[in-house]
């Protein structure tokens, strides 16, 4: 009868241990599906610095063209000036 009591008890605490186990995972689980979700914020993140990077350089070209266009403009008032006095 001792026997069946001491196996029974061992097996009452392999059975916690597998609990223990299990909640333990189940921690982890949840970590893992924190970190996952931090991670796609991150790459989220990363997404709308890329697209505000893809906008300053669309602003930049269009500075930069802007730039030109008044280059052309001065040259052609500089070079109406210069007709107006040779002339």
């Amino acid at each position: 009868m001792l026997f069946f009591v001491i196996k029974n008890i061992s097996l009452i605490l392999k059975i916690e241990d597998y609990i223990s186990i299990t909640f333990c995972l189940v921690v982890l689980t949840r970590d893992d599906v924190y970190k996952t979700q931090c991670c796609a914020s991150v790459t989220r993140g990363c997404a709308e610095v890329a697209q505000d990077g893809a906008k300053v350089t669309r602003y930049s070209a269009s500075v930069t063209q802007a730039r030109a266009e008044a280059t052309k403009d001065g040259a052609r008032v500089a070079q109406a000036i210069l007709w107006n006095v040779s002339y």
